[in-house]
């Protein structure tokens, strides 16, 4: 198992201990919260964390949902799929897909991926990210990630923000601005909540670091309690446990 193989099980299996994840099937745990999937003693617990920039077949879509308690998809969902030349709306295509998943199984908990920390320019709401919301430095910039159609996603520009450069996460008009896009997100019906990433360790940040990602999450929690439905929250914060995780 390499360290990408390990970064992924650590993840899943952090993931369905914490939150208690079960199959389709089964019903819900005594005492946990109504965002919870539902939870069933015959099988393993299972969360997946994915997407497909070509989308999902309806083949691919019944598998996962049928397979899966919880399902992150993943940025870049279904961006192959747009016009040359588009802007690009990942919140379409992702709302697309859980639609889908849903239709294969209306249990199945699907999570809208929404990063903490990084710019990546796959949605409508990009067209509203302010420049002072991004710091100059851009972690990793050496590394280059390519799309299947080439696209440099790392150490690369996209309406004079760098691409993979991270927030300030600080800054009280990018809070706003992030949890907003993430609860609009969550109140649509086939959604269940959202797959925070990039979230940092405490251990390894700085006490103001800290500080802002604690309150950005407690501002997406507060604000999703508003909603006339239960959302669940997923956190990730192990990118920066490994070295070049996910990147070997």
């Amino acid at each position: 198992m390499n360290r990408r193989q390990l970064y992924h099980a650590i993840t899943a299996v952090m993931a369905a201990l914490w939150a208690g994840l079960g199959l389709y099937g089964g019903s819900q745990v005594f005492g946990a919260p109504a965002s919870y999937p539902l939870f069933s003693w015959r099988h393993v617990p299972t969360y997946a964390d994915l997407g497909s920039y070509t989308g999902f077949t309806p083949a691919e879509a019944k598998f996962l949902a049928t397979h899966f308690s919880a399902l992150s998809i993943e940025k870049g969902q279904g961006m192959a799929l747009e016009k040359p030349g588009k802007p690009p709306n990942g919140e379409a295509d992702f709302l697309r897909t859980a639609r889908q998943l849903k239709t294969f199984n209306p249990k199945v908990c699907v999570l809208f991926y929404w990063n903490a920390r990084r710019f990546f320019p796959f949605y409508q709401a990009d067209k509203t990210v302010e420049n002072a919301w991004i710091s100059n430095k851009t972690r990793h910039a050496s590394m280059v990630h390519h799309t299947p159609w080439g696209w440099a996603i790392r150490n690369s520009w996209y309406r004079g923000k760098p691409q993979g450069g991270e927030y300030v996460m600080s800054n009280p008009g990018f809070q706003k601005w992030w949890v907003n896009i993430a609860v609009g997100m969550a109140a649509h019906r086939s959604v269940d909540g959202i797959f925070v990433d990039g979230t940092i360790p405490p251990a390894t940040s700085s006490p103001k670091t800290k500080a802002a990602c604690l309150s950005l999450v407690q501002r997406l929690h507060d604000k999703l309690s508003g909603l006339n439905k239960p959302n669940l929250i997923l956190l990730n914060g192990l990118e920066d446990c490994l070295n070049n995780t996910g990147m070997d």
